[in-house]
Protein backbone atom coordinates (compact mmCIF):
# COMPACT_ATOMS: atom_id res chain seq x y z
CA UNK A 1 0.00 0.00 0.00
CA UNK A 2 1.73 2.98 -1.29
CA UNK A 3 0.59 6.73 -1.01
CA UNK A 4 1.44 10.15 -1.62
CA UNK A 5 -0.55 12.79 -0.45
CA UNK A 6 1.54 16.34 -1.22
CA UNK A 7 2.43 19.39 0.46
CA UNK A 8 4.71 22.14 -0.33
CA UNK A 9 4.95 21.11 -3.74
CA UNK A 10 5.71 23.87 -6.72
CA UNK A 11 6.81 24.30 -10.01
CA UNK A 12 4.89 21.12 -12.55
CA UNK A 13 3.93 17.70 -11.88
CA UNK A 14 7.13 16.40 -13.11
CA UNK A 15 7.03 13.22 -16.00
CA UNK A 16 8.92 10.98 -13.41
CA UNK A 17 5.96 10.33 -11.56
CA UNK A 18 5.08 7.57 -13.89
CA UNK A 19 7.45 5.46 -11.98
CA UNK A 20 5.72 5.10 -9.02
CA UNK A 21 4.17 2.32 -10.34
CA UNK A 22 2.87 1.02 -7.53
CA UNK A 23 1.14 4.22 -5.99
CA UNK A 24 -2.51 3.73 -4.73
CA UNK A 25 -3.21 7.77 -3.63
CA UNK A 26 -2.11 10.77 -5.01
CA UNK A 27 -3.50 13.84 -3.83
CA UNK A 28 -2.24 17.37 -4.20
CA UNK A 29 -4.51 19.64 -3.09
CA UNK A 30 -4.00 23.71 -2.61
CA UNK A 31 -0.17 23.37 -4.08
CA UNK A 32 1.28 26.17 -6.54
CA UNK A 33 1.61 23.49 -9.24
CA UNK A 34 1.14 24.66 -12.89
CA UNK A 35 1.44 22.91 -16.24
CA UNK A 36 0.22 20.21 -17.54
CA UNK A 37 -0.57 16.54 -16.51
CA UNK A 38 2.41 14.56 -18.01
CA UNK A 39 0.65 11.70 -19.62
CA UNK A 40 3.07 9.21 -17.93
CA UNK A 41 0.05 9.46 -15.09
CA UNK A 42 -1.25 7.08 -17.25
CA UNK A 43 1.42 4.38 -16.01
CA UNK A 44 0.07 4.76 -12.56
CA UNK A 45 -1.81 1.57 -13.00
CA UNK A 46 -2.45 0.71 -9.14
CA UNK A 47 -3.89 4.06 -8.25
CA UNK A 48 -7.27 3.98 -7.11
CA UNK A 49 -7.47 7.43 -5.74
CA UNK A 50 -6.63 10.78 -7.99
CA UNK A 51 -6.98 13.84 -5.49
CA UNK A 52 -5.68 16.96 -7.61
CA UNK A 53 -7.54 20.26 -6.08
CA UNK A 54 -6.98 23.60 -5.79
CA UNK A 55 -4.20 23.87 -8.01
CA UNK A 56 -3.10 25.97 -11.13
CA UNK A 57 -2.43 22.68 -13.35
CA UNK A 58 -4.46 23.25 -16.78
CA UNK A 59 -4.51 22.00 -20.08
CA UNK A 60 -6.64 18.99 -21.45
CA UNK A 61 -7.46 15.96 -19.19
CA UNK A 62 -5.18 13.47 -20.14
CA UNK A 63 -6.80 10.36 -22.56
CA UNK A 64 -4.11 8.24 -20.72
CA UNK A 65 -6.60 8.30 -17.75
CA UNK A 66 -8.62 5.60 -19.62
CA UNK A 67 -5.25 3.59 -18.37
CA UNK A 68 -6.18 4.05 -15.06
CA UNK A 69 -8.70 1.30 -14.47
CA UNK A 70 -8.46 0.62 -10.73
CA UNK A 71 -9.45 3.69 -9.38
CA UNK A 72 -12.38 4.28 -7.75
CA UNK A 73 -12.15 8.52 -7.25
CA UNK A 74 -11.22 11.21 -9.43
CA UNK A 75 -11.23 14.60 -8.01
CA UNK A 76 -10.04 17.59 -10.04
CA UNK A 77 -12.05 20.21 -9.39
CA UNK A 78 -11.06 24.41 -8.53
CA UNK A 79 -8.33 23.88 -10.92
CA UNK A 80 -7.71 25.73 -15.17
CA UNK A 81 -8.42 22.26 -16.53
CA UNK A 82 -10.45 23.20 -20.09
CA UNK A 83 -11.36 21.50 -23.11
CA UNK A 84 -13.49 17.79 -23.37
CA UNK A 85 -14.24 14.88 -21.11
CA UNK A 86 -12.10 12.43 -22.58
CA UNK A 87 -14.28 9.46 -23.63
CA UNK A 88 -11.31 7.31 -22.23
CA UNK A 89 -12.72 7.84 -18.61
CA UNK A 90 -15.65 5.12 -19.44
CA UNK A 91 -12.83 2.47 -19.52
CA UNK A 92 -12.77 3.07 -15.60
CA UNK A 93 -15.49 0.67 -14.76
CA UNK A 94 -14.54 0.80 -11.38
CA UNK A 95 -15.39 4.39 -10.78
CA UNK A 96 -17.58 5.11 -8.36
CA UNK A 97 -17.32 9.29 -7.28
CA UNK A 98 -16.18 11.56 -10.42
CA UNK A 99 -15.27 15.25 -9.66
CA UNK A 100 -14.52 17.67 -12.27
CA UNK A 101 -16.17 20.55 -10.32
CA UNK A 102 -14.82 24.19 -11.45
CA UNK A 103 -13.19 24.07 -14.58
CA UNK A 104 -13.10 25.12 -17.74
CA UNK A 105 -14.32 21.71 -19.66
CA UNK A 106 -16.50 22.24 -22.24
CA UNK A 107 -20.28 21.49 -21.49
CA UNK A 108 -20.41 18.28 -23.46
CA UNK A 109 -20.70 15.02 -21.35
CA UNK A 110 -19.62 11.84 -23.05
CA UNK A 111 -22.15 9.60 -23.68
CA UNK A 112 -19.63 6.78 -22.57
CA UNK A 113 -19.75 8.05 -19.33
CA UNK A 114 -23.84 6.58 -18.93
CA UNK A 115 -21.91 3.16 -19.56
CA UNK A 116 -20.09 3.43 -15.96
CA UNK A 117 -22.67 0.75 -13.60
CA UNK A 118 -20.65 1.95 -10.37
CA UNK A 119 -20.07 5.35 -10.73
CA UNK A 120 -22.95 7.01 -7.54
CA UNK A 121 -21.01 10.59 -7.60
CA UNK A 122 -21.08 12.68 -10.91
CA UNK A 123 -19.77 16.35 -10.11
CA UNK A 124 -19.09 18.69 -13.34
Amino acid sequence: DIRYWCCGWSGTLPSEIGRLNLLQLLGVVNELLYGTIPSQIGKLTLLRNLVIDETQLSGTIPTDFGRLIQLTSIVMSDSLFFGAIPTQISRITNLLSLNLNNNMLNDTIPSEIGRMNLLTVLYL
